[in-house]
């Protein structure tokens, strides 16, 4: 095997062990905080079913809901008052999570999703409130 062949085989290597680990603790984040009212891709909980959330809301939306839905209710968001109108108004929990750890977890759940991650920024809201 030549020396490129070898190096391209070790990048690609340690790119998937790269993904794994990363999802790994997206994984563990999402099963010890989120579970309990989420699922991704079996329907509805106490809270919305996050199947493609990536794809219904930007990174940055999302990252500042799961921080804080109170604070993004109360600045008068309509996604977020929509969502906590259709969910009989209970918000979710606040969470401690950093900006880095809330995004592995999306990482996670989009590819629990089946959504090629592409440069996991998530798109710009597209769907409905209903839907999210």
């Amino acid at each position: 095997m030549n020396i490129y062949r070898m190096k391209t085989l070790l990048l690609f290597i340690g790119i998937f062990a790269f993904t794994i680990v990363f999802a790994g603790e997206g994984e563990n984040i999402f099963k010890k905080t989120c579970a309990a009212c989420h699922t991704i891709g079996k329907g509805r909980l106490v809270g919305p079913d996050l199947k493609n959330i990536t794809k219904k809301q930007s990174q940055e939306w999302l990252v500042s809901f799961i921080q804080s839905s109170t604070a993004k209710i109360k600045s008068g968001d309509a996604d977020a008052i929509a969502i906590f109108e259709q969910y009989n108004k209970i918000k979710m929990p606040d969470n401690n999570y950093t900006d880095a750890q809330i995004i592995k977890v999306l990482n996670y759940i989009s590819q629990a999703s089946g959504i090629n991650q592409g440069s996991g920024t998530g798109g710009q809201a597209t769907a409905p409130a209903t839907d999210i």
